[in-house]
């Protein structure tokens, strides 16, 4: 780290929040400091894209933020929710506690850190170290011959919760940027460079991505290096049962599709990278062959709902739902059980 460069913008806001920090977070910085969760690195106060963070640790992709009395508040609320969506799809999983529970439960709030760390993979290339008898440390903690997903950040949520509600704990997750379904081309070489690096340490790595306008770089991708991806054209295809999307055919050729991930995300990842904050005049040129905007909701929720109808509003398009939960998602996570290893199968250990 170069100490003499000049700091930007960001970074003094962070040093200022580290001197000015409030109990909760210097309480749960000492907890976190120096290793003393399991070895994991945290840091405090740490930038990621737009946002300071409470503590991150970079290595099993998770942020922790301590939530004092402002964020009662149901703006502050919103934009908690928002910057934890754009968190999660760049990869990350958030833990929020409110001042309360780490006033009154510290060692609760610790076990949750835990068990989400032992549900995190290291990041590709930067493996952690054995285990050492020396220092009585035993076999690791968490299971052998783990199945790793390699998914577009804007499955993160949704994966997370499926794994969750179906106590698929062999499952590691690691996500790619969400934006990048405007930048198709870096998909294919990204996914293959992540199996590479991973291959020796799971016994089975699947894809969760659809085609998602790679041109078919994504499958040959797949086919070379021998993986599954879920099937589809794009999420909306999965998401809706890929069979009963494309039966729809000519139906839908008028829709623009919402999930809950863009519906949190729309200006992020619609309005702002079309220019449409700057040059609201060019939204009949972009949308004018559109008639509805399709919401395809994986949970019922009332603010998602809310966020969809205004984002059909600010398109000039007739508004329609369909509650379609996780769709073939789902089924692709549940069937993806690694195979006992055999006599002959040399069990490689997930750390």
């Amino acid at each position: 780290m170069n100490r003499n460069a000049i700091p930007t913008p960001k970074t003094e806001f962070a040093r200022k929040r580290r001197s000015a920090a409030t109990r909760i977070e210097r309480d749960l910085w000492h907890q976190l400091r120096a290793k003393r969760v399991d070895g994991w690195k945290f840091r405090r106060e740490a930038p990621i894209g737009p946002y300071v963070v409470d503590f991150v640790c970079f290595e099993a992709r998770l942020v922790v933020e301590a939530d004092g009395p402002l964020h009662q508040s149901s703006e502050q609320r919103k934009a908690d929710q928002l910057r934890e969506s754009w968190l999660e799809g760049a990869g990350f999983r958030v833990l929020r506690f409110a001042e309360g529970e780490v006033l009154s439960d510290l060692g609760r709030v610790l076990d949750r850190v835990r068990s989400a760390l032992s549900e995190a993979s290291p990041p590709p290339g930067r493996l952690r170290r054995p285990p050492s008898p020396s220092w009585g440390e035993g076999l690791p903690k968490r299971p052998l011959h783990k199945v790793l997903i390699i998914a577009c950040g804007a499955l993160a949520r949704e994966i997370n919760a499926i794994i969750e509600a179906n106590g698929l704990s062999y499952i590691a997750l690691t996500c790619l940027p969400a934006i990048w379904h405007n930048r198709p081309e870096k998909i294919a070489p990204a996914v293959r460079a992540l199996i590479r690096e991973n291959r020796e340490r799971y016994r089975r790595i699947l894809i969760g991505y659809a085609e998602c306008g790679t041109q078919g770089q994504l499958d040959k991708v797949c086919a070379e290096e021998g993986v599954e991806r879920i099937a589809g054209p794009h999420c909306y295809a999965f998401y809706s049962g890929t069979e009963a999307f494309l039966a729809r055919g000519d139906a839908d050729m008028d829709a623009f599709y919402l999930t809950d991930f863009i519906a949190r995300q729309f200006d992020s990842f619609v309005i702002e990278p079309l220019g449409l904050d700057r040059h609201p005049e060019l939204r009949d040129a972009y949308f004018g062959n559109y008639r509805r905007l399709v919401y395809l909701a994986q949970s019922e929720d009332p603010e998602l709902d809310t966020k969809a109808r205004d984002a059909a509003k600010q398109l000039g398009l007739a508004y329609e739902k369909r509650v379609t939960g996780y769709g073939d998602l789902r089924a692709f996570l549940t069937k993806s059980a690694p195979a006992e290893p055999t006599a002959t199968t040399r069990a490689v250990p997930a750390e």
